[in-house]
């Protein structure tokens, strides 16, 4: 620190956890976060990945699970799950209770959920299944078969526990919804419908997180089984991961309140995302569109959401919980090098070059984004801003700038979109 302080340093200083406090020195917020007197139901939970979980939920608090079992001749009880989990090394294991049903039955969901002794705070939809298949032979029965457990299966969960105050509503979706994959054109479609209804869910006021997992090496399915396939995996630079890994992003996720409604799990390593690779139709958008994976309301600048995110950003720099958007930013104690870290995310993000020296002294994230905002609006002075409400600033009206598409001539409510499909799966 006081070398930090004489400012004989360059660039960042590294502390090093000295070796006596290493094994016993804390790096993770590991405080269990679900009630314990609660319930938490998992479908799928008999699966490779559904009993990784089983863990993780019984190490995040969780001490009541409710799974759905849609196979009882297989006479699958609490014991046997225990013994084929991490639950059988736990000193209090969870109590397992577990109700014979079948996701792709809504009646079977709505009995289920009515079943459920105590109060539900948390439903994990882990369940699916892949039916892998080019689009040139793709049936109508393929694709049934695909969606039923995991996209009609969230449906009925969705609607069975509307009216149930609930913390979490977890599905788990797959990055083919975002990125696709050869023979999986019916997969990649119910992950899709399984982020859709998490935007909806939010837009409802609803808790929803739609987990788009990249495959999965150690639990099972389609990485495990098929050794080609993990290989091509390897090659197309996106190799799957570990169930470990999986559980610590979704760790991660459920313990920050402000998360989007969706989040990737996935590693890239040399990535092939040339023009020249035949994948460049299905990928291009990411190479050229660094915020390709972020989604928002209409996809436009407010100037609440721009300070919202400059007051996020300082909190990461500076460790400060609660940043006033009308302080200024160096009251909050920045390092030497934050500004240069600030001033390239605002640059990065807004294609707004900031001051160095307005950064360490007068900004506040309000003028920033005053400035961010009538930098956007002088870029764009062909187009005529519209004035929009924004429902987060309490009525006041802000001009918005920028980030808005022209509406497509087939679109259509994302409500009307979800009524089409389920008319259509109704009348089957």
């Amino acid at each position: 620190m006081h070398l930090m302080m004489s400012g004989q340093h360059t660039g960042k200083l590294a502390l090093e956890i000295p070796p006596a406090y290493r094994r016993n020195f804390p790096i993770a917020d590991t405080r269990p976060f679900l009630d314990p007197d609660a319930t938490y139901l998992i479908t799928g939970g008999f699966g490779g990945l559904g009993r990784r979980m089983l863990g993780f939920l019984s190490s995040a608090g969780a001490r009541h699970i409710t799974l759905m079992d849609r196979d009882p001749e297989r006479a699958r009880s609490g014991d046997w799950l225990r013994e084929r989990s991490v639950l059988k090394a736990l000193d209090v294991p969870p109590e397992l209770d577990i109700i014979v049903g079948d996701v792709t039955d809504e009646a079977d969901v709505h009995r289920c959920i009515a079943r459920i002794k105590r109060l539900l705070k948390g439903v994990f939809h882990l369940a699916g299944v892949k039916n892998d298949i080019l689009l040139p032979d793709l049936t109508a029965e393929s694709i049934a078969e695909t969606f039923a457990s995991k996209a009609w299966g969230a449906l009925y969960l969705h609607r069975a526990t509307a009216e149930i105050p609930l913390d979490y509503f977890v599905l788990f979706s797959s990055i083919s919804a975002s990125l696709g994959n050869v023979g999986q054109t019916n997969y990649c479609a119910a992950n899709a419908f399984l982020d859709g209804l998490a935007t909806l869910r939010c837009r409802q006021g609803l808790p929803a997180l739609s987990y788009q997992l990249a495959a999965i090496s150690d639990a099972g399915g389609m990485a495990a089984s098929k050794s080609g396939m993990l290989r091509l995996m390897h090659a197309s630079g996106m190799p799957p991961v570990s169930c470990y890994f999986a559980a610590n992003n979704l760790n991660f996720a459920m313990r920050d309140a402000d998360h989007p409604d969706h989040l990737m799990t996935a590693l890239f390593k040399k990535v092939l995302w040339t023009a020249e690779s035949t994948d460049y139709l299905r990928t291009g958008h990411v190479i050229s569109n660094q915020a390709a994976f972020e989604t928002g309301e209409c996809h436009q600048l407010t100037a609440n959401g721009v300070m919202q995110q400059l007051a996020r950003k300082v909190t990461d720099l500076c460790g400060h919980r609660d940043v006033s958007v009308d302080e200024p930013l160096s009251s909050f104690g920045l390092s030497s090098i934050a500004p240069t870290e600030l001033g390239a995310f605002i640059h990065g993000e807004f294609k707004f070059q900031a001051s160095a020296l307005e950064l360490m002294t007068t900004a506040t994230c309000r003028s920033l984004a005053t400035a961010i905002l009538s930098d956007a609006a002088s870029n764009e002075s062909d187009k005529s801003p519209a004035v929009q409400e924004d429902p987060a600033a309490n009525g006041v009206q802000h001009t918005v700038i920028g980030r808005e598409r022209m509406p497509s001539g087939f679109a259509c409510p994302m409500e009307d979109h979800f009524s089409a499909l389920v008319h259509e799966h109704q009348t089957r």
